[in-house]
């Protein structure tokens, strides 16, 4: 038995709910790349990737996946207009600003194929709860 009490994670994805405590909204950040990030802007299936944002606003993206372990929100998925025929995805660890890795996808692409089976729901709200209102993404064509 350990000497902590580990909760294991959740995964939330927006098209399904995600819990009003999550914490997506940052503001403007400045962002720091791993080296498997700078890798896959370089070997995206759409073509490489050039100018990287340095910085995100949390308030002008769409939340895609947020993952979190208690009350804790340990990675949010982002998705931004990127060019007229793609968005960038970016998967981040909030609270260190740490772009883990980034890809394209094409902003006519709404993922209707969604596996529900690997994301928790959130609990159905009481009285002065709520889930977060997170949008579905569309694009803008």
């Amino acid at each position: 038995m350990t000497w902590y009490n580990r909760q294991t994670p959740k995964l939330y994805h927006a098209d399904l709910g995600i819990p009003q405590n999550a914490q997506t909204q940052h503001g403007q950040m400045l962002l720091d790349y791993s080296q498997h990030a700078l890798d896959a802007a370089l070997d995206d299936r759409y073509g490489n990737i050039v100018n990287l944002p340095k910085s995100l606003d949390t308030s002008k993206a769409q939340v895609i996946e947020v993952e979190m372990q208690g009350s804790k929100t340990t990675k949010v998925v982002y998705r931004i207009p990127y060019n007229e025929e793609y968005d960038l995805v970016m998967v981040l660890v909030p609270d260190r600003r740490f772009v883990k890795t980034v890809w394209l996808n094409k902003n006519s692409d709404l993922h209707n194929t969604l596996d529900a089976s690997k994301y928790d729901v959130p609990e159905i709200p009481q009285e002065n709860e709520a889930v977060a209102s997170v949008q579905p993404y569309f694009s803008k064509s």
